[in-house]
């Protein structure tokens, strides 16, 4: 005998569907689970989505105007974050995010995000660039992703892997590809230009690129700087930087441990601005060096939903669902 469970998502970014990753990922709980997507009546479960902008003011659209002219001269400030309830139609309610957001207190049963401190109330561990591998869902799926900017999909066993790293054809010295003109990102690439040039392409300069990998294999290294910075938030930037063939310029921070520091630049790990610029001018004189970075696995650890669909099957259980 099949149990139905409905599911409803609500107050998710336009260009991620939730169902690509998260149907998939509720199915694989248990065979005899007839999940399905509930458009209106009581829910079992509610997942519902917090981004870093209030879509419904106009601030985010004139701050996207002011970037694509004035990027130079563009001055970050906190986005405000959409407040969202739990639904009291659901008997079962999660909030996830996709952005460096600290889950809140309140009435939710889980939270999913990119923390992972363990004080956290109901929280497990969620990065972005998990929901980008499609090897950890079952059964398979197309990537989660509504865009695929990399061009291609990345397995798991590429990422861990060692790779022939092939300096040939790489003339040119960096780009980076740019939506959000994060002033540390754009000193960044004002910095690296005293090595090299360096090519930005996205909303920032308006030169649009349909699939990074056609045009990062022209380089040497990719700048791919996070929007912020905190403890686990790791999205794809590195990912698709890596994925391209070059070397990450990458700035975050990951004590979970996936992610080989021996793979990448990480301006986190420098003393400043300085320190990491004479870096990359090391690298890029040494053919031996670069190659020898370029050719590291760029995953150490294997992710694992495991935890996740066990807090969300006791969670169902608890509320007479399964």
């Amino acid at each position: 005998m099949r149990t139905q469970v409905r599911v409803g998502f609500r107050n998710f970014w336009p260009g991620f569907d939730p169902e690509h990753f998260f149907l998939p990922l509720l199915r694989g709980m248990q065979p005899a689970l007839d999940v399905v997507v509930g458009q209106s009546g009581p829910l079992d479960l509610e997942l519902v989505s917090v981004f870093g902008r209030d879509r419904r003011s106009p601030t985010p659209s004139l701050r996207r105007a002011v970037a694509r002219r004035l990027a130079s001269l563009w001055r970050a400030t906190a986005a405000p974050t959409v407040a969202v309830c739990p639904s009291p139609h659901a008997k079962v309610s999660i909030w996830f995010t996709g952005e460096n957001i600290r889950p809140p207190r309140g009435a939710w049963d889980l939270r999913l995000s990119f923390d992972g401190d363990s004080t956290a109330p109901a929280n497990r561990y969620l990065p972005l660039w998990w929901l980008l591998l499609p090897e950890l869902l079952l059964p398979s799926v197309p990537r989660a992703s509504g865009e695929n900017r990399l061009g291609r999909t990345l397995t798991l066993d590429e990422l861990s892997a060692p790779r022939v790293a092939r300096r040939h054809g790489r003339e040119r010295f960096a780009c980076a590809f740019i939506g959000n003109p994060e002033p540390l990102r754009m000193r960044a690439v004002r910095a690296l230009s005293s090595i090299g040039p360096v090519d930005v392409f996205g909303s920032v300069s308006g030169r649009w690129v349909e699939a990074k990998q056609d045009v990062a294999r022209h380089y040497r290294f990719v700048l791919c700087f996070e929007n912020s910075v905190a403890p686990g938030y790791v999205t794809e930037k590195a990912f698709d930087a890596w994925g391209t063939g070059a070397v990450p310029l990458w700035n975050g921070l990951d004590p979970h441990g996936f992610l080989n520091p021996a793979a990448l630049i990480n301006y986190a790990s420098c003393a400043g601005m300085d320190e990491f610029c004479a870096r990359v001018a090391r690298i890029d004189r040494d053919a031996a060096a670069w190659s020898a970075l370029a050719s590291q696995p760029l995953l150490l650890r294997r992710p694992s939903l495991a935890p996740i669909r066990t807090a969300i099957w006791d969670l169902l259980a608890g509320a007479g669902v399964v």
